[in-house]
C-alpha cells in the first residue's frame, strides 16, 4: 500500500538515511539569497554545512538565473529597512508633535512635558536603530562580507550548474504552465497572479529538477523557503510535507524519493546527525524565513491587485492627459486673443477718431467717404468681438485643463510613487520579476 500512495507517507528511517547520505541536495533561490539575509554567525554556519556537502550540491539553472538578477535587490533591500524605519519614526515624531501643539492652552495637558517625553523616546528609539545599523554595517556589509559570501556560494557550485532549457522548451513549459495552472496542478499556479513568463518560473525549476533526477536516478533533497501550497501539502493550516503530487511526479522520473525541507528543518536535521549548528543559528533562520512567509502569504495577493488598480489608473490618467493636450495650445490661443484685443483696440481709436471727424463741418465734402469707412471698420470690429468672445471662452476651457493637467500630472506621480512601494514590497515578499 505504501508503494502505490509513498506520497502520503513520511520518509522511513532507511528513507532518510539514503537521502542524506545518497542524495542530491537542491536549495531554491530564496534559500540561497537569506544568506544575505543572515548575521555572520547563522550564514557562516550554514556554508559550512553546505561545504560539508559540497560533492552532493546541484544547482538548477533556473535557481542560478535568478539568484543572480535578484542578489543585489536583496542586499540594498537589507539596508533600505533602516532608511525606512527613520523616515517612519520622523514622520511619527512630527505627527505626535503636531498634534501636541494644538493643545498648547489645555487645561489638564502638560504639553512641555509631554513634548520632552517625546523627544526622549524618539531620541532612544533613534539610538537603538543606529547601533542596529552600525551592527549591520559591520556583520553583514563591512569587512567585504556580502563579496565573501558571494565568492564562497560562487565556489560551492563551481562545475555544479544545470544546462538552461532552450526556447522551444521553455515555450512547451510554458504551454503546459496554461493547463496545469488552469487545474491547479503543483508547482507554480500561486504565482499565476504574476506577469508575462516570470509566473512560470518555479515549473521551469521543477522541470529541471525532474530532468536531473531523471539523469542521475538518484533521491534529492529540496530546501526551499518558500511555503505556499503549491509546493507543501497543507491540511488546516499545518504543513504535512511536500505535495504528494510532487513526490510521485519526481519518483516517476527518478524512481527515488524526493524529500523536501525548509531551511530551519534542513539546518535542524542537520544538526541531529552531527553539524555544528547553534540552536541561536536556528532560531534566527526560522525568524527569517517566518518573517517572509508573513509578508508573502497573506499579503502578495492584496498586493498583486493593488498593483494591477494603480495601473489601469495610471494607463487611465495618461490617456486623459493626452486628451486634455489635443488641439490649439494655451500659449497659442493667449497670442491669437491679445493680437485681436491689440487689433480692436486700434479699431476703436480710429472709429472714435472718424466719429469727431464727422462731428465738424469741415468734413462735409468727404462725408460720405468717412461714413463708409466707418461702416467698415465697425463691421470688422464686430466681427472681431465675437471671434475673441469665441476665443476667450476656449482660452477659459484651455485654462481648466491646464489646472486639471497640473492636478493629473500630480496624481500621476502619486501612482508611480505607489506603485514604487508596492513594487518594493513585493519584491521583498519574493516577487521580483515584475514585467511592465
Amino acid at each position: 500500500m505504501k508503494s502505490r500512495f509513498r506520497g502520503y507517507y513520511p520518509p522511513s528511517h532507511d528513507e532518510l538515511a539514503e537521502l542524506w547520505n545518497d542524495g542530491v541536495v537542491i536549495l531554491d533561490t530564496n534559500a540561497l539569497l537569506n544568506l544575505f539575509r543572515y548575521t555572520a554567525d547563522t550564514r557562516n554556519s550554514f556554508l559550512t554545512l553546505l561545504a560539508e556537502r559540497v560533492e552532493s550540491l546541484w544547482l538548477p539553472h533556473q535557481v542560478g538565473l535568478e539568484f543572480h538578477r535578484r542578489r543585489l535587490e536583496v542586499i540594498n533591500m537589507q539596508g533600505r529597512a533602516f532608511v525606512d524605519i527613520d523616515e517612519s519614526l520622523t514622520s511619527a515624531k512630527n505627527s505626535v508633535q503636531a498634534a501636541i501643539n494644538k493643545f498648547k492652552r489645555h487645561p489638564s495637558l502638560d504639553t512641555a512635558g509631554l513634548s520632552e517625553l517625546l523627544e526622549t523616546s524618539i531620541r532612544d528609539i533613534a539610538n537603538g536603530l543606529a547601533k542596529a545599523r552600525a551592527s549591520h554595517d559591520a556583520d553583514v556589509v563591512g569587512a567585504h562580507a556580502i563579496e565573501a559570501t558571494f565568492d564562497s556560494i560562487t565556489a560551492l557550485y563551481e562545475g555544479k550548474v544545470g544546462e538552461p532549457f532552450g526556447d522551444s522548451e521553455l515555450k512547451a513549459i510554458h504551454d503546459e504552465g496554461e493547463v496545469r495552472y488552469a487545474e491547479s496542478i503543483p508547482p507554480g499556479y500561486k504565482d499565476k497572479a504574476k506577469d508575462g513568463t516570470a509566473k512560470y518560473g518555479d515549473l521551469v525549476l521543477w522541470r529541471q529538477i525532474l530532468d536531473y533526477g531523471r539523469a542521475m536516478q538518484k533521491p534529492a533533497i529540496f530546501v526551499t523557503d518558500d511555503s505556499k501550497e503549491d509546493w507543501w501539502y497543507i491540511v488546516e493550516g499545518k504543513t504535512q510535507g511536500p505535495r504528494v503530487e510532487l513526490i510521485d511526479e519526481y519518483f516517476d522520473s527518478a524512481k527515488a524519493r524526493i524529500h523536501f525541507y525548509s531551511p530551519e528543518r534542513f539546518l535542524a536535521y542537520a544538526q541531529e546527525r552531527g553539524s555544528q549548528i547553534s540552536a541561536s543559528s536556528l532560531d534566527e533562520v526560522e525568524q527569517v524565513s517566518t518573517a517572509r512567509a508573513g509578508r508573502s502569504a497573506p499579503q502578495v495577493n492584496d498586493l498583486l491587485h493593488e498593483r494591477e488598480v494603480l495601473r489601469r489608473h495610471l494607463h487611465t490618467n495618461l490617456l486623459e492627459r493626452r486628451e486634455e493636450a489635443g488641439g490649439v495650445g494655451l500659449r497659442e490661443t493667449l497670442n491669437i486673443v491679445r493680437s485681436l484685443e491689440d487689433r480692436l483696440d486700434e479699431l476703436s481709436a480710429r472709429i472714435s477718431s472718424i466719429q469727431d471727424d464727422l462731428a465738424h463741418e469741415d468734413v462735409d465734402g468727404n462725408r460720405v467717404q468717412a461714413l463708409e469707412m466707418r461702416e467698415g471698420l465697425l463691421a470688422e470690429q464686430s466681427h472681431l468681438t465675437s471671434q475673441l468672445a469665441t476665443l476667450t471662452r476656449h482660452l477659459d476651457v484651455l485654462q481648466r485643463r491646464r489646472r486639471r493637467d497640473a492636478h493629473l500630472r500630480a496624481d500621476s506621480r502619486d501612482l508611480e510613487r505607489r506603485l514604487t512601494e508596492i513594487d518594493d514590497r513585493l519584491r521583498d515578499a519574493g516577487y521580483f520579476d515584475l514585467d511592465e
